[in-house]
């Protein structure tokens, strides 16, 4: 009796390695886990973000009902479909489209060092790497990276014709040393203003014509 237990003890574990081999995102296979971040395969120079929503618990966990709950995972998934068709220096680079499987949704992007809501509490980031603990933006970092943002909003009200609709600290992240938005799952189509003689806003190209964002502030 105690070895057939042990067999089907060892034929459940193997089971559910199967299943969650099967089930697990592509992300998490191709890529090398590092400590912010994970490194890709041996040889390839790129460092970049895996970003992997857990599903079941964010149902477990979120006691709403399940419409709600819905509605978060609809955002994520904008947040996808925004970044993979937005294309511009200023805004977070999706490196690989939204992966979803039963239990996760995951994308992979640029390597992102932070958002400004790590920078300016250190808390909100578990045992922060010493490089952004002793981090501190000076007037001058604070002036030029509003400066960036600016510059990325007039791209997506005057080319993209979006409005992003969630603007926060939580949503501007530092990558590459610039500050760049993400946070776009709650963006919407901008609208023309009936008063207006001319469309304030279309809907049309969303490509940017700018190659690179100033890297020294113009003060």
């Amino acid at each position: 009796m105690r070895a057939f237990k042990k067999t089907l003890a060892g034929a459940v574990d193997r089971f559910e390695k199967g299943v969650e081999n099967v089930t697990a995102l592509r992300a998490t296979k191709d890529y090398k886990l590092g400590e912010q971040s994970k490194k890709p395969k041996p040889g390839s120079p790129v460092e970049v973000s895996v970003w992997i929503l857990d599903k079941k618990s964010l149902y477990d966990e979120n006691r709403q009902p399940k419409a709600n709950t819905e509605k978060l995972l609809e955002v994520f998934r904008k947040e996808g479909a925004q970044l993979l068709k937005l294309r511009h220096p200023g805004v977070i680079r999706l490196l690989e489209p939204l992966e979803e499987t039963r239990a996760q949704m995951g994308l992979v992007t640029e390597s992102v060092f932070a958002s400004i809501a790590n920078v300016l509490d250190k808390s909100t980031v578990p045992n922060p790497p010493t490089a952004l603990a002793n981090l501190e933006l000076s007037p001058v970092e604070l002036k030029h990276g509003l400066l960036q943002l600016t510059e990325v909003l007039t791209f997506l009200h005057s080319d993209a014709k979006i409005m992003h609709r969630a603007i926060s600290p939580e949503s501007v992240f530092i990558a590459g040393g610039s500050w760049k938005f993400g946070g776009l799952g709650f963006s919407t189509a901008a609208q023309f203003i009936p008063s207006s003689p001319e469309p304030v806003f279309a809907k049309d190209q969303i490509e940017s014509s700018e190659t690179q964002i100033p890297i020294t502030p113009r003060l």
